[in-house]
Formats: C-alpha cells, sequence, structure tokens
C-alpha cells in the first residue's frame, strides 16, 4: 500500500515538474553563434565610416588646390578631395567579424538585448534561436533591429547593412 501512494506522488510529482518551464537565458557565446550564422547565410555586412578621414582629404585637397590655383584651384581641390573621401570612407566587414571583434562586455550587452526580443519564445539552444529567427520574418526583423539599434548607439561609426 505505502508502494502504490509513493509512486503515485512520485508520479505525480513528475508530471507537475514537466510542465513546468524554465526560462533560462541562452550563454552569450550561442546568442553571438545564432547573430553569426545568420549573418554568415544573408551576407549582412558592418559599414565602418571614417568621417575624419574623409573631411581630412576633403579639406587637404582644398588647402593643395588654393595654394596651386586660387579660389578656383580651392574649389577643384575641395571637390577632387571630397569625392576621394566619399569614396574610400566606408569599409564594409561581415558582421560575423565585428560580433568576434566586439569586447566581452559589448557582446553580453548585444546579447541581453537580443534575449529580450525572444524571450517570450524562450529558445533553449543557438539552434532553436536561429530557427526561431529564420522561421519568422517579424522576428527576424526585430532581431536584427535591435543588432542595428545596438550598433547605432553603441558602436559610432558602424552601421549594420541587411
Amino acid at each position: 500500500m505505502f508502494n502504490q501512494v509513493t509512486s503515485a506522488v512520485v508520479s505525480s510529482y513528475i508530471e507537475s515538474a514537466a510542465t513546468i518551464v524554465i526560462k533560462m537565458p541562452l550563454p552569450v557565446a550561442q546568442v553571438m553563434e545564432a547573430i553569426s550564422t545568420i549573418a554568415r547565410e544573408e551576407n549582412i555586412r558592418v559599414s565602418v565610416t571614417q568621417a575624419l578621414r574623409g573631411g581630412a582629404l576633403a579639406g587637404g585637397g582644398a588647402v593643395v588646390g588654393a595654394l596651386l590655383g586660387g579660389p578656383a584651384g580651392m574649389a577643384i581641390g575641395g571637390t577632387v578631395g571630397s569625392i576621394l573621401g566619399a569614396t574610400t570612407s566606408k569599409d564594409f566587414k561581415p558582421l560575423i567579424t565585428v560580433l568576434k571583434e566586439l569586447p566581452a562586455h559589448k557582446q553580453q550587452e548585444l546579447a541581453d538585448k537580443i534575449q529580450n526580443v525572444v524571450a517570450s519564445f524562450n529558445p533553449q539552444d543557438a539552434l532553436m534561436l536561429v530557427a526561431l529567427i529564420q522561421g519568422s520574418a517579424s522576428v527576424h526583423q526585430e532581431v536584427f533591429g535591435a543588432v542595428r539599434d545596438y550598433f547605432d548607439k553603441n558602436l559610432s561609426g558602424m552601421t549594420v547593412e541587411c
């Protein structure tokens, strides 16, 4: 009789424990892995702007032009310098590379931001997170919107290009 009661209690406990969902955040490495996987498949890049370099080329061109040709030379030199600055001011890197280069605390911040976006879905590992993001256009848009927003606000001079 005791074994039947104990068995019934244990069975009831196991059934109720099985229905409890434990929401644990994914490790940062798994979140970065998921984002990197999707970024690689979709060739998502980050533009690294070098505004100071572009400005220096424009100003330098104007100065050299002014020295060589007076006011007209300044206009031509400034224009040539501006064009040269604009054509060389963006350097594109794969998002994967930029994510790997981020310091640990920046990766943690980005992972937290992404976890907030997908928290209601409770993915258990990187594969589930990848499937979730790729399986839903709205989740994909929210996650990469969060990535873009993070780069815009926290990493000056870098813009995510999807």
